[in-house]
């Protein structure tokens, strides 16, 4: 509502994308909010707070949709979080990315990406435990084969 707030009139393809993805979010309609955040995504100018925000409600709120339906609207959040880690790579946005892939049974993709934000994290002086504790979790669920 902010980004709603400040945006020109001028740029109406914008506001009616964020128009959209507000009323898709309150709608609790995951997989097109995904979908329609996606779009505004590719579009000059869009905000990371809008698609940091549509992960993280798919990511806790998209199991309301049906299992179907969340791995659908997980797959588009992914494409989204490739995006944002492109225009904004912070630990908490890898992070999101790891947890999402870990939603999508890509264990290996997101104990990697876990890895990579436990690294930026301890560059940027911040704690890098949560990304410590996802990775421990992904290698303890799938353990990489033992050599022979």
């Amino acid at each position: 509502r902010l980004i709603l707030a400040t945006t020109p009139p001028t740029d109406t393809a914008r506001l009616t994308s964020l128009a959209t993805i507000c009323y898709l979010q309150a709608r609790r309609q995951w997989l097109p909010y995904a979908q329609a955040t996606l779009r505004y995504a590719r579009q000059p100018g869009a905000d990371t707070r809008t698609l940091r925000e549509t992960a993280t409600y798919v990511r806790y709120f998209g199991k309301e949709a049906g299992p179907a339906q969340q791995q659908q609207a997980l797959r588009v959040t992914a494409e989204l979080l490739r995006l944002l880690v492109q225009r904004e790579k912070t630990a908490d946005n890898l992070l999101l990315q790891a947890y999402t892939l870990q939603q999508l049974r890509q264990n290996a993709a997101a104990a990697a990406v876990a890895r990579e934000a436990a690294t930026l994290a301890r560059q940027a002086g911040e704690s890098d435990e949560e990304a410590q504790t996802l990775l421990v979790k992904l290698l303890a669920d799938h353990p990489s084969p033992k050599k022979k």
